[in-house]
């Protein structure tokens, strides 16, 4: 989340007699964030993501020209739900403002002629059955950007836009070069809890 928002979320570490097995028992949603971690950082820890993420520049975010949004509820954000049918970021994302199903953030490489989008959708589909706020809308999502080549310091040109993918996973179709030099649209399916991250890269 700090990838996006620009602060850590609350956390910390200390020693406890408590179990694994208590941990989960206490906090249902436990087992749904380390799966939704460990998703994201398949695709976080690939060498081509960190090339951007880790050594990159954050940059402007991309304009989201079509995305759904939500009002999150005020509630103190140090005491976030812990039902196991409460929304899984709802302990992270800021309360009491209006927020995207659909974070995009972009991490600037001038020097290799690029830019990567990081895209994460924070929903899933049961998490309109705990909050009315989703308006039915949790879950799926799409999302479309406008970019231009001059919001990132890059020069017009060809380009070819190319995704990072898990280990194991089918390898994405051959991008197609195409010509770069204003404004363009790009959308992206974003199933629900998940991750993508997506570069363009000149020719």
């Amino acid at each position: 989340m700090a990838l996006f928002l620009g602060f850590e979320p609350f956390a910390g570490a200390y020693l406890s007699s408590a179990t694994m097995q208590s941990v989960q028992t206490a906090h249902p949603l436990f087992d749904g964030v380390v799966r939704m971690i460990r998703d994201y950082m398949a695709i976080l820890q690939q060498d081509r993501t960190r090339d951007f993420v880790r050594f990159g520049r954050r940059m402007r975010d991309p304009h989201a020209t079509s995305v759904n949004t939500v009002d999150v509820p005020l509630q103190d954000p140090s005491l976030p739900p812990v039902t196991s049918s409460s929304p899984l970021l709802f302990g992270f994302v800021p309360y009491g403002e209006t927020q995207p199903l659909v974070y995009a953030g972009a991490f600037g490489r001038p020097d290799l002629e690029s830019v990567g989008l990081l895209l994460m959708n924070w929903t899933k589909a049961s998490d309109n059955n705990a909050c009315s706020c989703f308006g039915g809308m949790a879950g799926n999502q799409s999302i479309t950007l406008s970019i231009a080549p001059q919001d990132y310091e890059l020069s017009p040109g060809t380009y070819v836009l190319k995704e990072v993918t898990p280990p194991g996973t089918p390898p994405p179709p051959t991008p197609i070069p195409f010509s770069w030099t204003g404004p363009k649209s790009f959308s992206f399916s974003m199933p629900s809890a998940s991750l993508r991250f997506v570069y363009l890269e000149r020719q």
